[in-house]
């Protein structure tokens, strides 16, 4: 349980190897040790604001998060391709892909694929804080609520900065979108899955809107408030396209 500290020390950890993997990759193409702690702290803003504002939501559902490095513990199909296996007498419990595909992608790619999911965030409900609410565990739906909280908060931070204009956080406009754009993705144990299976249509005019939006942030001559109308329709267009096909 996370009792009275907002982050947990293996959170801290986690999030700090995360932003270093992160700022590696986004000063791969230049890189210095200078730029490399810049970019660093960069991603530590971002993954501290998108954790904690996931944490906020999450607590007023009587529920907790704790973000950990994203690791899997099966590596095929059938059922003895899994985690723990020994490798030269050493017991290896899962693999931390959230470290590995990132660093893979970005020296195969030499620097053109930022591959930026290297953790996730896991919600579970805290007992004594769901008395009196219709469910006792944490329900499909407010996993998904939850989850969305944190690519939520990324897009929402990149369009906001890119309206400022500030001067040296180019980078960190296209870490946070690009953040919320791969944490979308439907695989196990990220916020993609938990939206889409938690709720299907969520995850449709979600998707979307982040989508749109990350287009726009890169067109130079559409403001902040033309961005989100512009998304916010496309999100509302499509999804009553959804319930009329689904309904229909």
């Amino acid at each position: 349980m996370l009792k009275n500290k907002f982050f947990k020390k293996t959170e801290i950890k986690h999030m700090f190897i995360s932003t270093l993997i992160i700022g590696f990759i986004f000063s791969y193409n230049n890189f210095t040790i200078v730029n490399w702690l810049r970019l660093t702290i960069l991603a530590a803003l971002a993954l501290i604001i998108g954790e904690s504002i996931r944490k906020i939501i999450a607590k007023r559902k009587g529920c907790e998060t704790e973000y950990q490095l994203w690791q899997i513990k099966k590596y095929g199909i059938t059922k003895s391709a899994k985690f723990p296996i020994k490798i030269f007498n050493k017991r290896i419990k899962s693999l931390y892909i959230g470290i590995v595909l990132p660093l893979i992608t970005i020296f195969l790619s030499i620097g053109h694929i930022k591959f930026m999911i290297t953790g996730t965030s896991q919600a579970k409900e805290i007992i004594l804080k769901r008395v009196g609410k219709k469910y006792a565990k944490i329900t499909e739906f407010e996993t998904a609520i939850i989850a969305l909280a944190g690519p939520l908060t990324y897009i929402l931070l990149a369009l906001v900065f890119k309206a400022l204009s500030l001067p040296g956080f180019e980078q960190f406009i296209e870490m946070t979108y690009l953040l919320a754009l791969y944490s979308m993705i439907p695989l196990s144990k990220l916020d993609g899955a938990k939206i889409f299976f938690g709720s299907l249509p969520l995850y449709i005019f979600s998707a979307i809107f982040i989508i749109v939006s990350t287009v726009l942030i890169n067109s130079p001559d559409i403001t902040l408030m033309s961005t989100i109308f512009l998304a916010l329709l496309t999100s509302i267009t499509i999804f009553i396209g959804y319930i009329y096909k689904t309904n229909s």
